[in-house]
């Protein structure tokens, strides 16, 4: 009886470990950098190749699906993304494209800024994206200011080596209003 208690203590042990581990992973632990707002998005631009900016922030989580930047783009690329009102952005997530061989067109080095309009930014940071594998998100949290903007830019500096393309698969943003 004793011994199967704590096989159960140890089984539910490791289940909340996992638990908390994958909510850390897949970056839900939101704590203070707010909720998800990506559908309060008023718009989304880039310079496009075939597949168009809207398909960044579209949910739809398919390699054929992705946002590519024009073929041999030139850095740094504009991503400006515009809400309906004013927010305190506290995070972002990147999904790289899925499928073989597209890990080096993600984004490597990004620059985001933020300002009441697109003439008006400031640089609020400067993030390092490392994807672990293709299809995968990475959640990064902004610095705290208690600055809200209507407007974000995020600058992609560079990708991880791909001379030909620059491609996302979905963006997200957290943050509050």
């Amino acid at each position: 009886m004793k011994e199967n208690l704590f096989k159960l203590g140890g089984i539910l042990l490791v289940t909340i470990l996992i638990g908390l581990m994958t909510y850390k992973l897949i970056g839900t632990d939101r704590g203070s950098v707010g909720i998800d707002i990506t559908k309060q998005i008023q718009s989304i631009k880039a310079p496009s190749g075939a597949l168009g900016a809207g398909l960044m922030i579209d949910g739809i989580e398919t390699d054929v699906n992705s946002w590519h930047a024009p073929t041999n783009p030139q850095y740094p690329v504009p991503v400006d993304v515009q809400f309906r009102q004013a927010v305190l952005l506290g995070k972002i997530g990147f999904q790289s494209q899925s499928g073989a061989g597209n890990a080096p067109r993600a984004p490597r080095e990004v620059r985001i800024y933020g300002g009441p309009d697109f003439e008006h930014l400031e640089v609020l940071t400067t993030l390092t994206l490392e994807f672990p594998a293709t299809g995968t998100w990475i959640y990064q949290n902004l610095p705290k200011t208690q600055k809200k903007f209507r407007c974000y830019r995020l600058s992609i500096l560079s990708n991880h080596g791909s001379p030909d393309y620059l491609t996302v698969q979905e963006l997200k943003f957290f943050g509050k209003n």
